[in-house]
């Protein structure tokens, strides 16, 4: 290259810099103004530069031209670069080959943040009233909204109920609370969240409010012993260790007494337990489910569920065990039935820890005792089998009560246990029927269900579809934010997909449990935690 040319690269190269600068000069001048439309007084969309904060899900205000103001909630929000003119600017003239450069194009440029909400109420004198659908306006200014008017609004929430204060609002501070309206559990409930969001103790959290706060019975599938310690308050120092900050010693005396009153019906069976066992007798049992015991099938094995089914007939309603079917089996001359006798030997079914014999105490007797909760420690017992039969038992019993019309909340922890997408065996396949059967139709007699788990793809579709509240934690897999947001479709979905961030304690409540989609941070666990993960020790550098 020769030094002319070198020379003619050296300004050209120059050039471009200035050119460059000018324009940045040039779009930074450009101011973004904040811009919010509403066309028809429930939603708004906003445009606005990068520099003004809209949290997604937050809370802003929002002031028309003609001085009416509303508190709405942002539920969607990105960036976007925007073409503006074309300016024409002079350079430092540079001869390029045979032409001479003396002037530039330059495409400005606008980012912006665009999105859009809900509006929430409308502002009249600092109070919140309701929205009407004239209130259309455009070219509103917004900001973030004060934490008082956020505080009101959580406050008022509970429309009129006395909510379920369950954490603080993380758009805010600890002093606003965030609550669930008591009278939403008359609706089944989905809570979700990956191992280490903090799930087991959020969840604890939502029983313990609604054992102080309400008078709604409840009955607790335990798999892993995380509950069994509800009824046993950790202490006032324990406590404070799951707040924001520390709570008064007058507060906490007052809230331990009324916390021990709401817990004083509650019950926990366990396996072996020689006062509260946790027993079925097996003549609770309807005969189908008795016969998925056996592992008896109707058209597989014909024979021998006739068999058998003629062996529950001569038993009658009494009460009786696997050892009374046994000697019944065995004592007809029908080859067939004997056949139910061998059957019984081979499975070693009538070994289960689960079964009550002769007249002891069963989960039968219990549910009919006065009570104000039954924690059922399932992870006690020997075999998942077993864990289905109870499961089965339970709610097989709870549907055939029904007409009592006696509202009890059912919740089952790792429900993709009790009833998964696919079942593995007909135990499973029985309680999942149940609680299909309980999803549709329970609410109307007010069965009502709580289901927490760690995976929603791998829960059955017609429970999960029936579910109406959602509290959403921590979630890595995208595809299962997809799948929740084709099930709740009234959550925004921007607002789903914030889930794959949220840290320890961080939840998303929706539904009839929640005015609108609201963040939360989970606080204040009362009682002790049975359950825990094993200590990492492990994981410490080996010594020398």
């Amino acid at each position: 290259m020769t030094e002319e040319a070198q020379q003619d690269q050296v300004d050209f190269s120059t050039a471009q810099t200035d050119v460059g600068r000018l324009r940045d000069e040039l779009q930074g001048g450009v101011a973004v103004e904040t811009s919010v439309t509403s066309i028809n007084g429930q939603t708004f969309e906003f445009v606005t530069s990068l520099e003004v904060p809209v949290p997604l899900g937050g809370f802003v205000v929002i002031d028309t031209q003609d001085g009416r103001s509303y508190m709405g909630q942002v539920t969607d929000r990105s960036a976007d670069l925007r073409r503006g003119a074309r300016v024409m600017i002079d350079v430092p003239q540079v001869e390029v080959g045979s032409a001479r450069v003396s002037q530039a194009e330059i495409q400005l440029e606008q980012r912006t943040v665009v999105g859009g909400g809900t509006l929430l109420a409308r502002i009249s004198d600092g109070e919140l009233g309701g929205t009407h659908h004239d209130d259309v306006f455009d070219r509103a200014d917004m900001a973030i909204a004060p934490v008082e008017l956020v505080e009101q609004f959580m406050e008022s929430a509970g429309r009129g109920a006395a909510g379920l204060d369950i954490g603080w609002s993380p758009f805010a501070s600890p002093e606003v609370r965030t609550t669930l309206r008591p009278g939403g559990f008359n609706r089944h409930t989905f809570l979700c969240g990956q191992s280490g969001s903090g799930k087991t103790f959020s969840l604890g959290v939502v029983l313990e409010r609604l054992l102080l706060d309400t008078s709604l019975p409840m009955i607790i599938i335990d798999p892993n012993s995380d509950f069994v310690k509800l009824g046993q308050v950790r202490g006032k120092q324990g406590f404070d260790r799951t707040l924001a900050g520390p709570t008064s010693d007058d507060a906490y005396s007052e809230l331990e007494r009324r916390y021990n009153s709401a817990t004083a019906g509650l019950r926990v069976l366990r396996p072996g337990d020689a006062e509260t066992p946790l027993q079925i007798r097996f003549s609770e049992l309807t005969p189908h489910e008795q016969a998925a015991v056996l592992r008896l099938d109707p058209l597989e094995d014909r024979e021998e569920f006739s068999a058998y089914w003629r062996i529950a007939e001569t038993l009658g309603d009494g009460r009786y065990t696997l050892g009374d079917v046994r000697r019944a089996a065995l004592d007809t001359l029908d080859e067939d039935a004997r056949q139910i006798g061998l059957r019984l030997d081979n499975l070693g079914v009538a070994g289960w820890d689960v079964w009550a014999e002769g007249e002891a105490s069963a989960l039968g007797d219990r549910l009919a005792d006065d009570w104000r909760g039954l924690i059922l420690d399932v992870g006690g017992l020997g075999s998942s089998a077993e864990q289905s039969v109870v499961a089965m038992s339970l709610l097989g019993r709870l549907w055939r009560k029904r007409e009592e019309r006696k509202p009890v909340l059912v919740v089952i922890d790792e429900a993709h246990n009790v009833c998964p997408a696919e079942p593995v065996n007909d135990l499973q396949a029985l309680a999942t029927d149940h609680v299909v059967r309980i999803a549709g139709e329970g609410r109307k007699f007010g069965i009502y269900l709580l289901l927490s788990t760690q995976r929603p793809q791998k829960l059955h579709p017609n429970v999960l579809s029936q579910c109406d509240n959602l509290i959403l934690m921590r979630m890595n897999s995208l595809a299962d934010v997809a799948h929740l947001s084709d099930t709740f479709s009234f959550v925004p979905p921007r607002l789903l997909e914030q889930s794959t961030g949220f840290t320890l304690g961080r939840a998303l409540l929706a539904g009839k449990i929640s005015p609108t989609p609201t963040l939360t941070k989970f606080e204040g666990r009362l009682s002790l935690e049975g359950g825990g993960d094993v200590a990492s020790t492990w994981a410490k550098e080996r010594q020398a």
